[in-house]
């Protein structure tokens, strides 16, 4: 399973490991606080905050939030594509046997 270290913005439905275990994402959402807020604290902007849904057996359909540029250790799965199909197979191999 090749994983990819990038600095891209995972998209709702793509696969990505955080925390040592795999998510689908759910949900993405541009950070919108100001970038200086009344209190004078600076804010970095560009954060998004992803929901995720655990793929993993022991964990399946867990929820988990992050921001993903601060989460250490994130990997978005390269996207894969359906195989193109070159052809049908016969009726006869795909037939059952009724006895």
């Amino acid at each position: 399973m090749a994983l990819q270290k990038t600095n891209a913005i995972p998209e709702q439905g793509q696969i990505v490991t955080v925390r040592q275990r795999r998510y689908v994402v759910v949900d993405v959402q541009a950070n919108t606080l100001p970038v200086q807020p009344v209190s004078s604290q600076t804010w970095p902007d560009g954060q998004h905050l992803l929901t995720l849904n655990s793929i993993e057996d022991d964990a399946l359909g867990e929820n988990l939030q992050v921001i993903w540029e601060l989460e250490p250790g994130t990997n978005i799965e390269e996207k894969v594509s359906l195989p193109q199909p070159v052809g049908f197979d016969a009726p006869e191999r795909l037939s059952t046997r009724i006895v």
